[in-house]
């Protein structure tokens, strides 16, 4: 792989600088956006992250697909296949001209989806702050505070006014723990489903729970819901669960979880379904022990994702040992049968660095203030604006506008790395707050991984499903993950 990183790179193995924006040149260059990895049957799995292309390459093609990344502006008449793959990578973005500012093509993408008010509207929704666990890493203030009958009215007084006109309804419920609040979440969301009907917008429901009260009843009342993604934390095998993940009352809730998770992926079997894992350097060499226990029906329907722990009282890992504890679960998980979100995060198309970067997302709490990001404490103090009992919003100028300022590609160090595509310009809540991390490209050294478990001879991917370049073609086709 090293090597074909740096025909594509360069010497030094950074990006090579854009030329401005301008007519054709005439003149090609590698994208400073691809990337490559060696299957392996010693093929090539070429990706672009800018296009999302991905192609094939023979262990025989490898030296002319290396010849072409390195001096793509000499002839390839020669060369045996040559011009097949010259048009492919041409064709795919792998190749761009000169004139071509890859940098300004993707500020360009990022600005157009965060403006897009009439592409999808992402409501999170927070029907109550409390929760029945008490876990040692929650960075929220847990607060007995409730969704009013009054909220809820204006809530739906919001969604008439803002889904028309609108492709897309998506409702996310957060909390606290949002199935203390049932009758609230059951209300909202038979109410959205029917406004989306009306305007003919498509409906998303996504619930993030800690699963403990997925009893048949509750989990038979969110399919008449239309709940449609869950999101439930399991943090390893149960003696670091239940350490991480105690009910209220001190007990242990490994077993309550899995079992309502377990219910809600066989009664929801079109529903996403992800477990999430969250580690720190305690738990993490051992988080893999709980693929053991998810029932053999369910391998095929779940999902994992591996987050780490932050705060004061993380225990954090440092990066090599993150970086092993997580591909340890990830290759075990698609061992298992699993899928791996994380995959998707890297592969899938990428417009902004999250939702919160979206001008049509926002986040209403149990009283109605409004909020852009999740990971807060969602107190008074910290609120942005205020939803009125009319359903309207009002946003404290200041704050939303220092918000909205906040954009990655006003920074020179985002603009020159070469994960600029796959990040978006990076958290904007950090940037806010003055507390931007360092280890920001952590999550994409899993990229070669991501790369071989969705593309690679042993994936669960068809042959079909990933661009082989044939020598003998006239035009080599494009996947896009």
């Amino acid at each position: 792989m090293g090597a074909v990183f740096r025909t594509m790179l360069g010497k030094r193995g950074r990006p090579r600088p854009a030329a401005a924006a301008g007519a054709s040149t005439g003149t090609l260059l590698p994208s400073r956006y691809n990337f490559a990895v060696s299957d392996s049957d010693a093929s090539t799995i070429l990706f672009n992250a800018a296009s999302r292309a991905v192609g094939r390459f023979t262990a025989p093609q490898r030296p002319v697909l290396e010849r072409i990344l390195e001096r793509p502006n000499e002839s390839v008449a020669a060369l045996g296949g040559g011009p097949a793959i010259k048009a492919y990578l041409l064709r795919a973005g792998f190749l761009v001209d000169a004139g071509h500012d890859e940098v300004a093509a993707l500020r360009l993408r990022n600005r157009g989806a965060i403006e897009d008010r009439n592409a999808r509207l992402e409501l999170t929704l927070l029907p109550t702050l409390d929760c029945n666990f008490r876990c040692f890493y929650c960075y929220e203030q847990r607060r007995p505070e409730r969704m009013s009958d009054q909220t809820v009215a204006a809530v739906l007084r919001f969604l008439e006014k803002t889904v028309p006109g609108r492709r897309a309804l998506q409702l996310s419920w957060f909390g606290g723990e949002p199935l203390l609040e049932l009758d609230t979440l059951l209300r909202i969301s038979g109410r959205a489903a029917r406004i989306a009907a009306e305007h003919h917008a498509r409906f998303r429901n996504f619930l993030t729970t800690n699963g403990y009260l997925l009893d048949q009843e509750t989990v038979e009342r969110l399919a008449e819901a239309g709940i449609d993604g869950l999101s439930i934390t399991i943090d390893g095998p149960r003696r670091w669960h239940d350490r991480f993940r105690p009910h209220r009352d001190g007990q242990g809730t490994f077993e309550q979880v899995l079992a309502g998770l377990t219910r809600a992926a066989r009664r929801l079997p079109r529903a996403h379904v992800q477990v999430r894992v969250n580690y720190n350097a305690r738990n993490l060499p051992d988080v893999e022990g709980v693929l053991d226990q998810i029932p053999d029906d369910l391998r095929g329907r779940l999902a994992i994702l591996a987050r780490p722990i932050f705060g004061r009282a993380a225990a954090r890992c440092g990066s090599a040992e993150q970086r092993r504890g997580e591909g340890v679960l990830y290759r075990e998980s698609r061992a298992f049968g699993l899928d791996v979100d994380l995959d998707a995060t890297l592969l899938g198309p990428k417009e902004t660095f999250c939702y919160a970067d979206r001008r049509s997302s926002l986040i209403i709490g149990p009283s109605g203030g409004l909020f852009k990001c999740a990971v807060g404490d969602f107190s008074e103090a910290s609120r942005m604006g205020r939803l009125m009992a009319t359903g309207d919003t009002v946003w404290d100028k200041p704050r939303i506008a220092a918000w909205n300022q906040a954009n990655g590609f006003e920074s020179r160090i985002c603009r020159e790395c070469r994960y600029l595509p796959l990040c978006m310009g990076g958290c904007r809540a950090q940037r806010v707050s003055g507390e931007q991390r360092t280890d920001c490209q952590a999550l994409f050294e899993h990229l070669e991984g991501a790369l071989l478990r969705t593309f690679g001879r042993r994936s669960s991917k068809r042959p079909d499903q990933v661009a082989s370049v044939n020598t003998a073609a006239a035009e080599v086709g494009v996947s896009q993950p």
